[in-house]
């Protein structure tokens, strides 16, 4: 090992390694970089060895099977910038561990632990270098997500753990087991353009907030407890281009308001709540860039809006599992990205368009439905088509031989129609 004492670099990932090797490996005291992820290793030896490398700057041991607390000579490599530990099974709280002496630190992934963590990091304030936290998949220390302001030498950008930081630009928090309410600062920071707290178990109202968060880009609470209305706040946030408030217990109407922010909408996902009502009409100028919709498995009605069909951007189209009624318009046709349609369990009624143009649509859901007519001159003709499903229907005639010419097809569902003849 000695004659590796000049050494400055050693990346050894996913080669499986005695420990007897990094018992000594104190001696290559000119280690700036050490990168030993999935190497199989359960122990980290401190004696004689790790904690030995006092030049250390990079240090990567994910993915191996680590356990118990960080070795605490660890807080002595002060010259760290780059740590980590994701992917293993290290304990303990992460507020009174030897990180908080690591103060160069500038990257640190803690993620897929079993780390306590705290609600808040002010024991981090004086890393005025650090700017990546990655801390999901671990355990909070509170059922209550309060966030507090770790000092202005906090400079993160990117944080699975704090919102009142001035500087924060990320925040993402997604299966970290977090349970209770959500509540955020009266003044919200205005820098924050990402916020992903899904699959938690957040029991509370949509923060008003969050409408105050000018440059929110992206904001995804889907998969929590979430109940009462989608404020209308929401609608200030005119930079939103991504909005995911799926599988929660969201109820109410959309307010109008919240149609304003079409105008910037890319993605729109509503689906699994308890919302209900009409989906208002207004002018299609205000929808340019929406590409996927999705309020499928709630409570809406009346017929579908007219405003659907001017939009030629939408590639994803998902209003299954509500209660809209009335015929599908000639209008779909213009859709003419559109990869995914889902209409099924409603109350629609009248024929199917015939839309020879739609040559993107890869998956046609029409099922339980009112519909009636024949297929001789319906549907979407393409060799794209992977998935037809119009099972229980009103439908009627022969079953056109064009539907066997369809290379791409792989699930064709017709069940409980009123077709004869042969096929």
């Amino acid at each position: 090992m000695h004659v590796l004492s000049n050494v400055e670099n050693l990346f050894l990932d996913y080669t499986p390694l005695d420990i007897s090797f990094l018992q000594s490996i104190g001696v290559l005291t000119s280690l700036k970089t050490l990168s030993l992820s999935y190497c199989h290793l359960t122990d980290l030896p401190t004696h004689q060895g790790l904690c030995y490398l006092n030049n250390l700057e990079e240090l990567n041991v994910n993915g191996n099977a680590l356990s118990g607390a960080i070795p605490s000579c660890l807080g002595n490599l002060t010259s760290l910038r780059y740590l980590d530990i994701s992917n293993n099974r290290f304990t303990g709280n992460i507020a009174s561990s030897p990180l908080t002496n690591l103060t160069m630190l500038q990257f640190i992934s803690l993620s897929k632990n079993q780390f306590q963590l705290p609600v808040s990091f002010n024991s981090f304030a004086n890393h005025s270098d650090l700017e990546v936290l990655l801390a999901d998949e671990n355990k909070l220390a509170a059922n209550q997500l309060v966030y507090i302001y770790g000092g202005q030498n906090f400079n993160l950008r990117s944080l699975a753990c704090s919102i009142n930081n001035t500087r924060l630009e990320k925040l993402i928090l997604k299966d970290s087991s977090i349970v209770g309410s959500l509540s955020l600062s009266p003044h919200p920071n205005s820098k924050l353009s990402y916020l992903f707290m899904s699959q938690n178990a957040l029991t509370a109202n949509i923060p008003l907030c969050l409408g105050g968060l000018r440059r929110l880009g992206m904001l995804d609470l889907s998969h929590n407890n979430l109940f009462g209305e989608i404020p209308e706040e929401l609608g200030m946030s005119l930079s939103l281009f991504y909005l995911r408030l799926s599988n929660n217990s969201l109820s109410g109407k959309i307010f109008p308001k919240l149609y304003h922010f079409f105008n910037s909408l890319e993605a729109l996902y509503l689906d699994g709540n308890k919302l209900e009502g009409k989906i208002i009409e207004f002018s299609p100028i205000s929808i340019k860039h929406l590409e996927e919709l999705d309020v499928s498995d709630n409570h809406f009605y009346g017929k579908l809006p007219r405003w659907l069909w001017n939009n030629t951007e939408l590639v994803i189209l998902d209003f299954s599992k509500n209660h809209f009624e009335g015929p599908i318009p000639m209008g779909l046709c213009n859709l003419v990205n559109l990869e995914f349609l889902d209409l099924s369990l409603n109350h629609l009624s009248g024929t199917i368009p015939s839309c020879s143009n739609l040559q993107k649509v890869l998956h046609v859901h029409l099922a339980k439905n009112k519909l009636g007519g024949t297929l001789s001159d319906a549907l979407f003709i393409n060799s794209s088509l992977v998935t037809l499903d119009l099972s229980e229907n009103n439908l009627t005639g022969r079953i056109p031989d064009w539907i066997s010419t369809l290379p791409a097809l792989r699930v064709f569902l017709l069940k409980a129609n009123q077709f004869e003849g042969e096929f």
